[in-house]
């Protein structure tokens, strides 16, 4: 225990005198324990990169700046879920409507095949099928991380149905890609939201 209350009042000294933050009393330190020094103030050194630093003056500034972060999440990431969650239902729904299977396999075989879509032999051909074969690869471990890439190599046709069971402009979207560009922003914004990426 001492070891611990040694570090935490080591790095309020730190925020003191290297960061030029007032901190100090009991309440201020179960605070910063409470949020933790790296995520909790390292977090929110600066804005984008590490030269647009945040000129804090007093440590009540980043616990409101915590306090802030934690509110945006606890607002978007229950319906960045609901809504990446729902697509993938989507999705599953038109392919194993159109296999009338759930086996990968048939999947693969019958659905995955946006590669025969591009001329043999060409760049966009070796592409597509070069992001089929790796799908495969990772498909059985991680199909949920992956989803994005599922969706990207379906048929046209299979994502233009998607895109027509969620009611998407087709005007806005003549090839179907749009799904796919929602499931990996959703991937991005998820990840940002869940472990402060940028």
């Amino acid at each position: 225990m001492a070891s611990k209350v040694k570090s935490i009042n080591v790095l309020m000294k730190h925020l003191r005198e290297a960061n030029k933050i007032n901190i100090s009393g009991s309440s201020q330190k179960q605070k910063l324990r409470n949020i933790g020094y790296y995520h909790g103030y390292k977090g929110y050194r600066y804005i984008e990169n590490s030269n647009n630093r945040i000129m804090y003056s007093d440590f009540n500034e980043v616990m409101a700046m915590n306090e802030f972060d934690m509110n945006l999440k606890t607002l978007f990431y229950p319906q960045i879920m609901f809504i990446e969650t729902a697509l993938k239902n989507y999705v599953l729904e038109v392919v194993l409507d159109k296999t009338g299977t759930d086996s990968f396999i048939d999947i693969y075989t019958n659905l995955l095949i946006d590669y025969k879509t591009y001329g043999h032999g060409t760049v966009k051909y070796k592409d597509a099928m070069k992001k089929r074969l790796d799908l495969r690869n990772k498909i059985y471990g991680a199909l949920t991380n992956n989803f994005g890439f599922f969706v990207s190599c379906l048929h046209r046709n299979i994502r233009m149905n998607v895109a027509k069971l969620m009611s998407l402009n087709s005007t806005c979207d003549s090839d179907g890609r749009l799904a796919v560009a929602i499931v990996f922003a959703l991937k991005d914004l998820r990840n940002a939201v869940a472990h402060n990426d940028e």
